[in-house]
């Protein structure tokens, strides 16, 4: 993985922010030509050493209602995980 791969992938998500993110999703496109090569370098360690962070592991899981109505059962609900910014990158 290179620094233009990543910069691509990053540029190519959307802009949705994750409340575990440490820096919104807005500010880390803005200054992406300044932290390109560093998380370059940590994407490259996690994949040589086929490592994880447990931190990228982690999600948001709120309900989202199915089809709206009076009825509150839960299946009607389905679960939507919002993933860390960081981790939907080393995914791609």
């Amino acid at each position: 993985m290179n620094c233009e791969q990543v910069k691509k992938c990053v540029m190519s998500l959307a802009t949705k922010s994750c409340e575990l993110d440490i820096l919104p999703t807005s500010l880390f496109k803005m200054f992406v030509d300044k932290l390109v090569q560093i998380y370059t370098i940590i994407f490259n360690q996690s994949l040589i050493e086929s490592k994880y962070p447990d931190k990228w592991k982690l999600a948001v899981i709120r309900p989202l209602v199915k089809k709206p109505g009076p009825d509150r059962a839960l299946s009607n609900y389905r679960p939507v995980s919002n993933l860390n910014f960081t981790g939907k990158i080393l995914e791609r």
